[in-house]
C-alpha cells in the first residue's frame, strides 16, 4: 500500500516526534535503550543491562557510538 498525504495524516506520521530513542549496543552484544523526551538531555551514565559494564566514561561520553532515533 502506498503512503499518501491523507494516509500519513490519518496515522499521525506527519506530526513531529516528541520522544527520542537513544541506543547503545554494548560490546557484549546487549542492546541498551533509553526513551526520553526531546527536551531531556542525552543519557550520560548507565550500565549495560546484560553484563553490567559502564557504558559511559567519567566525562559522560559513550564508550561506543550511541544511535538516536525519533519515536
Amino acid at each position: 500500500m502506498r503512503r499518501t498525504t491523507a494516509s500519513s495524516q490519518a496515522w499521525g506520521l506527519d506530526r513531529p516526534s516528541t520522544k527520542l530513542l537513544y541506543i547503545i549496543d554494548c560490546p557484549c552484544g546487549g542492546m541498551n535503550v533509553w526513551q526520553l523526551s526531546r527536551t531531556e538531555p542525552k543519557p550520560d551514565e548507565g550500565e549495560c543491562n546484560s553484563c553490567g559494564r559502564n557504558l559511559f566514561d567519567p566525562a559522560g561520553t559513550p564508550i561506543v557510538p550511541m544511535a538516536m532515533e525519533p519515536v
